[in-house]
């Protein structure tokens, strides 16, 4: 049985480590089973014993899978390099590109993530599921980012967007970004997906604020910009600073029953009696 069977290899690897058929079937046992402590050191003997007679499909495959499993364990050196040979065995395997390109990311080396990124996403990009698209696209804007070509991780990030709209991080990078350029028209287009997208109830409120204040302020559209802010209210519905300027909107736009409502939630919160007079 599959007990028995595992207990003989792993008494014949005791014996001889060398022995590069007894290793295979546990460290693919232990490799399906996503034991990765006990599958790395078998793969590692397997390959430092394999001959060169193995075919370049067999040593891809085990390094791809030693990569895997050392990158898993943390062993960020081993896995680096164990993925940079199987990328060298067979440059357009999915697997391979994705995972080394996400190591070459953690690493800081740009260029040639991005180089691997771009085979990734040009050659395979119609083949890849949804989850791995994103996962590249958000990665090569990482690196123009990190490389200091702005624009084009902008871009990056876009198309990050077009296929998943609810993406936090990018959504993030593009508002912060068009909020700093003062291009105002990109930041409205991503500053409410990203606030459906936060989490945290401060931070949603922060985000709302800073809507309201663009629509008010830099767009002249006060009613998006008293939409924005009614959502920060319903987070905080003490902020007296945000109902002073729902207060200042209601009056300018003569919504005079909702300025008196304002005007009654924030003399209930005035602690001063001589403000309330």
């Amino acid at each position: 049985d599959s007990i028995s069977a595992q207990h003989y290899y792993q008494k014949a690897i005791a014996q001889d480590s060398l022995i590069v058929d007894a290793a295979e079937p546990p460290a693919d046992v232990y490799f399906e089973e996503r034991n990765w402590e006990a599958a790395a050191p078998l793969l590692e003997a397997i390959l430092r014993n394999a001959d060169s007679r193995r075919s370049p499909a067999w040593r891809h495959r085990r390094f791809l899978q030693f990569a895997q499993v050392t990158d898993r364990l943390g062993r960020a050196g081993i896995a680096l390099r164990a993925y940079r040979q199987a990328y060298e065995l067979n440059p357009n395997d999915v697997a391979t590109l994705t995972g080394f390109a996400a190591i070459l990311v953690d690493a800081e080396d740009w260029d040639l993530a991005l180089k691997i990124l771009s085979i990734l996403i040009e050659k395979n990009g119609r083949t890849l599921d949804s989850k791995a698209l994103v996962t590249a696209l958000f990665l090569r804007g990482v690196c123009l980012e990190a490389m200091g070509d702005i624009p084009r991780s902008m871009v990056a990030f876009e198309q990050v967007v077009s296929q998943d709209p609810r993406h936090r991080d990018s959504l993030r990078t593009l508002t912060e970004y068009f909020d700093e350029q003062k291009n105002w028209p990109k930041y409205v287009q991503y500053a409410p997906a990203l606030i459906e997208a936060e989490t945290e109830p401060l931070v949603r409120f922060r985000r709302f604020s800073r809507l309201g204040e663009v629509w008010a302020n830099e767009l002249n559209r006060p009613d998006l910009a008293m939409q924005a802010y009614r959502g920060a209210i319903d987070i905080q519905p003490d902020s007296l600073a945000v109902m002073r300027r729902l207060l200042d909107l209601y009056t300018k736009e003569r919504k005079f029953p909702l300025a008196v409502k304002v005007l009654e939630r924030l003399l209930t919160f005035e602690e001063s009696p001589k403000r309330q007079a």
